[in-house]
């Protein structure tokens, strides 16, 4: 099962490509599969910007290539954190004369599973594994909970997936782990296909 911003990201990329008439590589599925993976990192609002036809990815990289897709995107998820910042500054100056009573405490509640945005089955090879990381792992980085469509197991935050923290007992080949990737993809796609179709 992947998370609902692999779901976004899938689908973004799937928009991207459909702006180019090839993907210039070997392997289009593994380039794919690499392209929803980088997406999957970024906010929504970086996502909506590299989608755009006119603003996006599309408009300043003439062939696909994950590596110019990834200075942009870098770049844009920059600017996305300073505007936020900014945004966030010119709101507290604004309020800030208007306040009557002492400002709240800055200390921020860290919620259990906070970070945790991807499930992992009970029934997967690197489950028992986490099971002992979360052991001595911070509480908001994990929560052992359903997915949904049902299934017992735990979430983890994307990069402790993609780190490969725990590490597998056996690592599968990056052909292997694409594939998986696809799969789930077009498993999420049949999946919103069929809810659009019911409705």
């Amino acid at each position: 099962m992947i998370s609902i911003n692999s779901q976004l990201a899938a689908a973004k990329a799937n928009q991207i490509l459909g702006f180019y008439d090839t993907i210039p590589a070997m392997d289009q599925k593994a380039f794919t599969a690499g392209f929803v993976e980088m997406l999957s990192i970024y906010p929504p609002a970086v996502l909506e910007r590299a989608a755009s036809p006119s603003r996006g990815l599309a408009a300043y990289v003439s062939y696909p290539n994950l590596a110019k897709f990834k200075e942009l995107l870098d770049e844009w998820h920059a600017e996305h954190i300073e505007d936020l910042r900014r945004r966030g500054e010119l709101r507290q100056q604004r309020t800030g004369s208007l306040r009557l009573c002492p400002p709240p405490d800055s200390r921020r509640v860290h919620v259990p599973g906070e970070l945790a945005n991807v499930h992992v089955p009970a029934g997967h090879v690197r489950y028992a594994s986490l099971v002992e990381w979360v052991k001595t792992a911070e509480l908001r980085l994990w929560k052992f909970s359903k997915s949904s469509d049902g299934r017992d197991g735990i979430w983890i935050p994307l990069n402790v997936w993609q780190e490969g923290r725990p590490a597998a007992k056996s690592a599968a080949p990056v052909a292997s782990a694409a594939r998986k990737v696809m799969n789930e993809i077009d498993e999420a796609r049949a999946w919103g296909s069929a809810g659009e179709a019911a409705e």
